[in-house]
């Protein structure tokens, strides 16, 4: 049951983010079309807003869901 619930906040959690990435980039599109009135540069913003939210809220999941390796800082020494 614990890996169950697990998957369902890991898909919970990761449509959220895909949600708030998506909401800052439209939010970045806005401000960039609020003063240039041109596209480009409001694709640009969104695009560059999206990347920027997407790859810290991937970063989040990925540190919050997936186990890190144990570091073995003193192993080397005691090997010798």
């Amino acid at each position: 049951m614990k890996t169950l619930s697990t998957i369902g906040r890991f898909v919970s959690d990761t449509a959220c983010a895909v949600l708030y990435a998506l909401s800052i980039a439209i939010s970045c599109g806005i401000v960039a079309a609020a003063y240039s009135h041109r596209l480009l540069p409001t694709v640009l913003a969104a695009l560059a807003g999206l990347i920027i939210a997407g790859s810290g809220f991937a970063y989040v999941i990925k540190r919050t869901y997936w186990p890190r390796g144990k570091t073995r800082m003193f192993e080397p020494i005691m090997a010798s």
